[in-house]
């Protein structure tokens, strides 16, 4: 946690492992920021990143879209919005070949609009190892209004 005059970062972390071995870690960030003026409070972004440990370790494949689509959820994304960026991510990423390697791919993302336009912005990613498995997820919201 960490506090000043105009912000609250918040941290949580929590590790889910399988028998002595860490299989799972998740981090949630929360960012509340402060107006003495009007004396308002609002969360300014929170994130949620989730990452598989291990070498035999990845997302299951028969089931990524569930969590991306849980993911989704947590960014307040449409179920519509969320169900077509995701088939599309599963269309785009289905060969191994063309999955970027040690990287980010996203799954949906209205960042630069959001910031161009002053509204909130909402992120989806999957992150992808050196053997091109989905091993990360990323679901981020930012508010960029004033």
């Amino acid at each position: 946690m960490y506090a000043s005059s105009v912000e609250l970062k918040v941290r949580a972390y929590y590790p889910l492992n399988e028998g002595n071995e860490l299989s799972v870690f998740a981090l949630v960030d929360l960012k509340y920021s402060f107006n003495k003026e009007k004396k308002e409070v609002w969360l300014t972004s929170q994130s949620l990143s989730m990452t598989t440990y291990g070498e035999k370790i990845a997302y299951p494949k028969d089931n990524y879209d569930e969590l991306l689509a849980k993911s989704a959820e947590i960014i307040d994304l449409p179920n519509e919005l969320s169900n077509r960026s995701i088939q599309h991510f599963k269309e785009d990423y289905k060969e191994v070949a063309k999955r970027p390697t040690s990287a980010k791919a996203v799954v949906y993302s209205n960042d630069k609009e959001a910031v161009e336009k002053k509204k909130v912005s909402q992120s989806l990613l999957g992150g992808v190892d050196s053997k091109q498995e989905l091993k990360e997820l990323y679901a981020t919201i930012v508010d960029y209004t004033d």
